[in-house]
């Protein structure tokens, strides 16, 4: 399955990200730090790399030996100083108060005051997780061991309690539900016109009537029709069969920055998109490579906006598909 990372205008994109380490050539997506090979006797870089995500209010700065693929850090091109299958995660979430994370029964947990804000701190051989909560959003730094009873390697020690040193929590302005709680009804995007707005706290005030928006940044409705250019992927499984996806193309969707879409544009006639799809690709029917590239026209899109790394959904009547040349 497919990760994309779209674009909204709704808010004008702002660059997010840092330069990047390694002699690494700039990349336009802070969310991205891959696809480089080490040079001969290149050294490897040292120091911190920055990472600022001003949609989600956080901040923290990570070991530069390092990459990352959205809040997933691993081991860099150009240095390994973690073992082998070891990793960081980064896990964001919008919740009215702070919650434990699930984990085994045996991890000791305890409390550390750090500057301002205040860790929950949870350990054993395998594991190190700290988490902390400002302004309804929760944030959790993990670290576990490659395997079993493998123990935690000094860098990896290491790269939890540099990136838990450094966060910072930067404020509402800029944050996801600050800026869709400016949005009223009318307000004009991409030839569309909002005509609803649900915010994160009218969802936590009433999570049973909206539920769907429930843990959340919000949702915006729009009235109107856009088009979207893209591919159709088989997400399905040998047990579930096909299961056919629209991907809009990263660079014409209209979809706040920062925000994934792992299963595409979830549309509300979805029996109007396998007819179509029927009608437009040859048999057999999921082999979609050399189907070409699609267009869509899609009626009064609802967006749901979730923290980084949590997909994002776009909902939507399926109005006319066409195969278009990539």
């Amino acid at each position: 399955m497919r990760r994309l990372y779209l674009f909204l205008l709704i808010i004008p994109a702002t660059a997010i990200g840092s330069a990047c380490q390694c002699a690494l050539p700039p990349d336009s997506s802070p969310f991205y730090s891959t696809g480089y090979v080490c040079r001969f006797h290149e050294s490897p870089a040292s120091g911190t790399t920055a990472f600022n995500d001003p949609l989600d209010g956080f901040r923290f700065e990570y070991p530069a030996a390092l990459q990352h693929t959205g809040l997933h850090f691993a081991n860099g091109p150009c240095a390994a100083p973690l073992r082998l299958g070891e990793n960081v995660d980064v896990e964001v979430s919008v919740v009215p108060a702070y919650q434990d994370p699930i984990l085994p029964g045996d991890v000791e947990a305890g409390v550390q005051q750090q500057d301002d804000l205040l860790w929950h701190h949870y350990a054993d051989h395998d594991l190190v997780e700290d988490c902390t909560w400002s302004e309804h959003e929760q944030v959790c730094i993990e670290a576990r061991a490659a395997a079993w009873k493998a123990g935690l390697s000094p860098a990896l020690i290491d790269a939890e309690q540099k990136i838990r040193s450094t966060l910072a929590f930067t404020g509402l302005p800029q944050r996801l539900d600050s800026r869709i709680a400016a949005l009223k009804p009318g307000d004009q995007f991409c030839g569309l016109k909002v005509s609803r707005v649900i915010t994160r706290q009218m969802a936590e005030g009433n999570p049973k009537a909206y539920r769907a928006v429930f843990r959340t940044w919000g949702a915006v409705q729009f009235a109107g029709t856009i088009t979207f250019h893209g591919s159709v992927d088989d997400d399905g499984t040998p047990n579930s069969g096909p299961i056919f996806d629209f991907y809009p193309d990263s660079d014409t969707a209209p979809l706040f920055p920062g925000q994934t879409l792992d299963r595409g544009i979830q549309f509300r006639n979805p029996s109007a998109f396998d007819r179509e799809i029927d009608r437009l690709t040859a048999p057999p029917r999921p082999n979609l490579d050399d189907q070409g590239h699609f267009t869509v026209v899609v009626r009064n899109p609802v967006s749901t906006f979730r923290p980084m790394g949590d997909p994002s959904t776009v909902t939507g009547w399926l109005v006319s598909m066409t195969r278009t040349q990539r």
